[in-house]
């Protein structure tokens, strides 16, 4: 009985040691329960707050994207309001395109002109010289006649001379009322060209009114962009580069300007030469008259000296006969040396006016080799050129390229190509008009060169008699030195003009910057696609982890 209590006690003693074993593992596995289930709840927090941060992006990447459509809304609008502005360039453009045609006829025209005058004007210098010669012919032939007309004895000789000198002065007259009358069909051509000139002044200021109407609605339409804000960037700075193509074009405009003020100031100076050929043809018909006057003078005299002679040549015939013969033989000799001394002092003339003729041949030769020195800078402004256009049609290519992305730009990018084109095709028209400008202030700063010339050969020929003809020479002189400073001057300003002109490169800015908000919105569209990626990995992972 004692063993079995025994064996009855020990067995409860080890259902309770078990039993507080089985108690003891069983608080440890609610402890690691508990544990777990609070790291379990934090982490549902955590999940939690991460889910609400993620519904918060995705609400702002929401709003962006709407801003975005906004965004591009607006911009595709703008396109449209500068696409209608470029089209109003381009009728610009066109509008200015025929003026600048016009005025390239009408300068034509005055070249022709121009050129038609200065002949006319070299022919009527010819003619003046040779009547200017023939009348110092006549002045010397008079003067012998006078001297002769004194020991004369035969009326009917001394008749017939003066009967020919009459008939040469008539004709000399009759001449210069020829050539009074082409002066003055000249003026009135002059007239006529002064007066197209006043006409185109007043187009020219009609078109400045047109083209300031003009900037100042492309001002408002500016001034309208300018308060969309920061959207229109892009396309204000086209706009900004539009309005400083067309201040070029401006530029240009008055450029064209000066250039006719100073095709009128050169028909004004032209009308004076006219006007200074007009008055030396007054001197010299007074100069006519004056020896007209003369030869009266000299039949009234000889008839009184005949009437005298014959009175005394009854009485005193026989001796006078020895000592008439000895006077007229003095006289006669006297008359050789002056002829003598008349031809040295024309072949002295005529020496002058060789040298002359050598220093005109002398400034047609530097003439020449500045037309040379010019036509070679024109070789090479061309050769320059056509590496700039290479280097631009390289450009131009390589922003095609980058720009083929956007479907929505190609067309503005192919209307400002076709800009850039006729851009520089104006501009080589300038560079023309430039050059001809040039060429008609050279030459007729060389015509009135040869005219001064002219006038000095003349009074020089005619000999200086008096202080006035002397103080004549020095101005033409002066004036001579004058105009060559100044044709030496033109030269040099015309030659540094074709060595500095380079036009200007071509505005590939519209196409870089519609290749740049093409990238701009794919980079945006590629950050929005990214960021929605991200979204999903998250939403993935936070559902991975709820399970």
């Amino acid at each position: 009985s004692h063993i079995g209590t025994l064996h009855s006690v020990l067995g409860k003693e080890e259902e309770r040691q078990m039993l507080h074993q089985m108690q003891a593992l069983a608080q440890k596995q609610l402890d690691e329960f508990r544990a777990e289930i609070q790291r379990r709840d934090q982490e549902i927090l955590a999940m939690s707050a991460k889910m609400k941060t993620l519904e918060e992006q995705h609400q702002d990447y929401q709003r962006h994207i709407a801003v975005l459509k906004e965004s591009l809304c607006a911009k595709e609008e703008h396109y449209n309001m500068l696409q209608a502005d470029v089209e109003e360039l381009r009728q610009r453009l066109e509008e200015k395109n025929r003026h600048i045609e016009k005025k390239t006829q009408l300068a034509m025209q005055a070249t022709s002109e121009r050129n038609r005058i200065n002949n006319e004007l070299s022919e009527l210098k010819d003619h003046m010289d040779i009547k200017d010669r023939k009348i110092n012919v006549l002045q010397r032939k008079l003067e012998l006649h006078e001297a002769n007309q004194k020991l004369a004895t035969g009326a009917a000789k001394a008749g017939e001379e003066s009967s020919i000198l009459k008939k040469q002065v008539e004709e000399q007259k009759r001449q210069l009322e020829e050539q009074r009358r082409k002066i003055e069909e000249h003026r009135k051509g002059l007239d006529t060209r002064v007066k197209q000139v006043e006409e185109k002044e007043k187009s020219i200021a009609e078109y400045e009114m047109k083209l300031k109407k003009r900037k100042e609605n492309l001002d408002q339409r500016e001034a309208q962009l300018q308060k969309g804000g920061g959207q229109a960037g892009g396309g204000a700075e086209v706009v900004q580069k539009l309005e400083m193509e067309l201040e070029v074009h401006r530029q240009e405009l008055e450029k064209s300007q000066e250039e006719i003020k100073r095709s009128q100031e050169e028909m004004e100076r032209l009308l004076q030469l006219v006007q200074m050929s007009q008055e030396e043809h007054n001197q010299k018909d007074k100069t006519i008259s004056d020896l007209q006057q003369a030869l009266k003078n000299a039949q009234a005299k000889l008839r009184s000296q005949q009437t005298a002679n014959a009175q005394r040549e009854q009485a005193r015939k026989a001796e006078e006969d020895e000592s008439s013969k000895e006077v007229k033989i003095n006289n006669w000799e006297n008359g050789v040396d002056e002829l003598e001394e008349l031809l040295s002092v024309v072949r002295l003339k005529e020496e002058r006016i060789e040298e002359l003729e050598e220093a005109l041949r002398e400034s047609v030769r530097i003439t020449a080799d500045r037309e040379k020195g010019l036509q070679q800078e024109e070789v090479r402004r061309k050769q320059i050129m056509e590496k700039v256009g290479k280097l631009e049609q390289r450009l131009l290519s390589l922003q095609t390229a980058h720009a083929l992305r956007c479907s929505t730009c190609r067309p503005l990018l192919t209307r400002m190509q076709q800009l850039e084109r006729r851009l520089t095709q104006l501009l080589d028209e300038r560079g023309e008009h430039l050059q001809e400008l040039t060429q008609m202030k050279q030459e007729a700063l060389e015509a009135a060169i040869s005219e001064k010339d002219a006038h000095l050969a003349l009074l020089e020929v005619s000999g200086l008699r008096t202080a006035r003809h002397a103080e004549e020479a020095e101005q033409l002189r002066a004036d001579r030195k004058r105009l060559m400073d100044r044709l030496k001057l033109e030269t040099e300003h015309s030659m540094r003009l074709l060595q500095e002109y380079t036009p200007p490169p071509p505005l590939n800015t519209p196409g870089d910057n519609v290749s740049l908000s093409a990238s701009s919105l794919s980079s945006l569209q590629g950050y929005s696609q990214i960021d929605q990626d991200q979204l999903d990995n998250d939403e993935r992972t936070g559902s991975d982890s709820s399970v």
